[in-house]
């Protein structure tokens, strides 16, 4: 099994991407429609906690140097061009949201922009 979001390796190139997830997982834990890539967010922990429960075991994991994939970009792409304000959600979340929009906007203009490493493990 392999997951994208190995956000323990997060550095400042690799900024941008964990901030669009973080902003997709929030604003898609209202919706129940949606196009966007992230739709829940999972780290390594709840993942292992998720396993555990279902009486497997985690045999070996690892972080997997993820630099060459172009999808911290992509992710960076989707939230800026498809985030619209919600009315039907609280104001003050909708606040939240266009300030960590600003701070994507602000991270992008300073850095490269690159994914988040991957978190793979091997369960029996």
């Amino acid at each position: 099994m392999l997951y994208r979001l190995g956000y323990t390796s997060c550095n400042k190139r690799t900024y941008p991407s964990l901030l669009s997830v973080l902003i997709q997982a929030q604003y898609e834990c209202f919706k129940e429609d949606s196009n966007l890539n992230v739709r829940t967010l999972f780290t390594p922990k709840d993942i292992q906690i998720l396993i555990e429960s279902a009486e497997w075991q985690i045999v070996s994991e690892k972080t997997i140097d993820s630099s060459h994939l172009s999808n911290g970009r992509w992710e960076v792409e989707q939230i800026l061009s498809n985030y619209q304000l919600d009315y039907s959600l609280p104001t003050n979340f909708n606040e939240l949201i266009q300030s960590q929009i600003s701070l994507l906007e602000a991270a992008i203009n300073t850095t490269s922009i690159k994914p988040m490493f991957t978190y793979s493990f091997l369960a029996k």
